[in-house]
């Protein structure tokens, strides 16, 4: 709930100037009996349309007033009672005569009142106007007009207007002044210093009095406590507010004007407020317990509408390595209309171009761990077009989001630090919320490698110890006598091996098939894994890591982080109706493939993909390469009425910087590292001259099958 702060001034404390009511009256009985009556002058008066109330200025003074008159003994005490009531509740109008043009205050009604002579003095009351909605007077023989108001809760609420002149001579014969103050408190709201962009549709005084009574002799009202009401200000169309600190909402000829009082302790300030950044409607409350509202007195209440909307990060951030990373960042928004819409923005401290992107959108390698940074259509040479998202993001509505983070690698000698910023869109920059995330810099050595600070949070084996063969036969078949389609599907099938560098663990087969009396050829691609555990051909390092990862790479393709029969499996058609089918199924015994034992799956080592959620048979140099920046390939292709989008993962070599350091490296051991490194407990790159075993830092032989870590190196450029 907001509270209002409040703040009060004086209202026309002056006197009115030319609100001045004369009386002249002639000795009575005599031939030159001066009469009473009344002049004003007036520069004019107009009033708005559709107000609550206006405050009366000498331009804008009521067109009627009401008028009594007590009658004393010249020679009465001050404390005497009056004789009688000489003038009773007369009602004095402005008029305009129509041959001078001029116009004058005229007693309305057919009698004259004279001025009674020596003897008497009179002393004056006056009221404007006199016929003021919820103004009730009372007259008495002895004693000044008795008034009560009841200030309307629903109609126009009037600035009404009172003065007196006491004890003037019965043969004053002049002039008489009597000047008009206001007899009630105006209340004003205005803009204060927080203001969401929006408009008003209602303004209310709640719980003030509404009835008194008011002595002429003590200048004073007595309020009746026991009744209270409500006063409602409404705007139709809304009313926009300006955010700017003192605008009056409420000017002078829309405002309040009621009762002067201390106002009780259920008292408040409702405000019904179309909030144009969440798009909901709002009801702030604040107390107006015990504000005095003076009588003659303008008060202000100054309103602050803060934003009623809540925008929260996960309080987690962990720091990030120097490589390329993927980082996540869950965030909520509450408190908005569906359609309300927000930015996240990314930056850095560098200006590195960091981008975001729902994680719901990740592309399948994104969702893998891989930094992909583009997509290339058909190849490398083909257009381009962000694979990681952009720098700024939108979206709507309250929920829980989750979006995942590209950070560049930081190969600098400083920290860099990721400012995320999320706002309501049209919120000032003070109401957004931001996270920061640090990225280390290389634990750079004086030879110039950086290392990796933090050390991974889980271990892998070296990989290339595996045994598993399987086979993926493609859904489409191509008739014996159609040598076009099965040269059409062999090329595709070997586009594929050829994309991802497979062709050294994965060939391109064909099998008969019959259905019925059909018999036709089916195409396969069959994944050896088998064939890569021989290292030794490769020419591997003791003291070259980087050459090292590169070279694995280039012989081992996809096949370190099983993505290629990964790729295999996520190839869907994109037929119409068939688009969540795949395009490939692997050959098991269980299915219509069983009788071609030549493609049905073996071995108990595993490298490929598993339902458990750490991939098995995932190696070492696979793990590193994940740290470097990937691209994607979109590759359709068309076959009769079937088309078939697949995407290739590729890094290309210049790329793979980060790499997994060789066994001799270790002894160049940083020792500014954030986590310790124990070189007994993480992989070289340097294989063993065997099928089975690969060193690890600290130069001992592990089976390639163990669990250790990692701990990725780059050369400083």
């Amino acid at each position: 709930m907001l509270l209002p702060a409040l703040a009060a001034c004086m209202l026309l404390t002056a006197c009115i100037d030319d609100s001045i009511l004369s009386a002249a009256q002639a000795e009575a009985g005599q031939s030159a009996k001066r009469t009473i009556s009344f002049g004003m002058r007036q520069a004019g008066y107009s009033w708005p349309d559709e107000t609550r109330a206006a405050i009366v200025s000498t331009s804008t003074m009521h067109s009627t007033f009401g008028v009594c008159a007590s009658l004393y003994a010249a020679d009465a005490d001050a404390a005497a009672a009056a004789e009688m009531l000489y003038i009773d509740n007369a009602c004095v109008a402005l008029t305009r005569d129509d041959d001078t043009g001029l116009t004058d205050w005229v007693v309305n009604g057919e009698r004259d009142y004279y001025w009674p002579g020596d003897n008497y003095t009179l002393s004056f009351y006056g009221y404007a106007p006199q016929d003021a909605t919820g103004l009730t007077v009372s007259t008495s023989a002895t004693d000044a007009p008795a008034l009560h108001y009841s200030c309307p809760a629903t109609a126009y609420q009037t600035d009404l207007l009172l003065a007196s002149m006491p004890r003037l001579s019965g043969s004053y014969g002049q002039t008489v002044d009597l000047t008009f103050r206001h007899a009630l408190a105006a209340v004003q709201v205005v803009e204060g210093s927080t203001m969401q962009p929006g408009s008003i549709k209602s303004i209310a005084l709640r719980g003030l009095y509404s009835d008194g009574d008011f002595d002429y002799d003590a200048d004073a009202w007595s309020i009746d406590a026991s009744k209270t009401t409500t006063y409602t200000l409404t705007f139709s169309d809304g009313l926009s507010v300006k955010q700017n600190p003192g605008e009056v909402i409420t000017p002078d000829n829309n405002c309040f004007i009621v009762l002067p009082q201390t106002l009780p302790p259920e008292a408040s300030l409702r405000i019904i407020f179309d909030d144009a950044q969440t798009g909901l409607e709002r009801t702030i409350d604040g107390s107006l317990a015990g504000i005095t509202l003076a009588k003659g007195s303008r008060t202000r209440l100054i309103i602050n509408v803060d934003a009623n909307y809540t925008l929260g990060f996960d309080d987690e951030s962990t720091p990030l390595d120097a490589h390329y990373v993927i980082a996540k960042l869950p965030f909520t928004v509450s408190g908005i209309a569906d359609d309300a819409s927000w930015t996240l923005t990314a930056s850095a401290s560098d200006g590195a171009n960091v981008t975001l992107q729902r994680t719901a959108d990740l592309n399948e390698y994104a969702r893998q761990g891989y930094w992909t940074d583009v997509i290339y259509e058909g190849s490398t040479s083909g257009a381009a077009t962000s694979a990681r998202g952009t720098a700024s993001v939108s979206g709507s509505g309250p929920g829980s989001f989750d979006f995942s983070v590209f950070i560049p690698e930081n190969v600098s000698d400083n920290n860099r630090v990721i400012t995320l910023t999320l706002k309501v869109d049209g919120a000032s920059d003070d109401e957004a919320i931001t996270k920061t995330l640090t990225q280390y810099h290389p634990a750079w050595t004086a030879s110039g490698l950086g290392w990796e600070q933090v050390q991974d949070s889980r271990s892998t084996t070296y990989g290339f110890s595996w045994d598993r063969v399987v086979s993926y036969v493609y859904s489409y078949s191509a008739g014996r006598l159609n040598s076009s389609k099965q040269t059409q599907y062999q090329s595709y099938l070997e586009q594929i091996v050829s994309n991802n560098n497979a062709s050294g663990f994965a060939e391109v087969g064909r099998i008969t098939y019959t259905s019925g009396f059909i018999n036709a050829y089916r195409y396969y691609i069959k994944i050896d894994y088998g064939k890569m555990n021989n290292l030794s051909s490769y020419g591997l390092s003791t003291s070259d890591g980087i050459n090292n990862t590169r070279t694995i790479y280039l012989k081992g393709g996809e096949i370190l982080t099983n993505n290629f029969e990964n790729i295999i499996i996520n190839t869907l058609k994109t037929e119409s109706g068939k688009e969540d089918e795949a395009a490939f199924r692997m050959a098991t015994a269980s299915n219509d493939y069983s009788s071609y034992s030549a493609i049905l799956p073996s071995g108990s080592k595993p490298a490929g993909p598993s339902t458990d959620t750490d991939t098995e048979g995932s190696a070492a140099v696979g793990e590193v390469l994940k740290k470097n920046r990937y691209y994607i390939v979109r590759t359709t292709t068309t076959e009769d009425k079937s088309t078939v989008v697949s995407l290739a993962l590729g890094i290309k070599y210049d790329d793979i910087v980060w790499f997994l350091p060789a066994r001799d490296q270790f002894a160049l051991l940083p020792a500014n590292v954030q986590e310790a490194i124990d070189a007994s407990d993480c992989w070289s790159s340097t294989p063993l001259d065997n099928d089975s075993e690969s060193y690890l830092g600290d130069g001992t032989a592990a089976d390639r099958g163990d669990y250790h870590y990692v701990r990725a190196v780059r050369i400083k450029q």
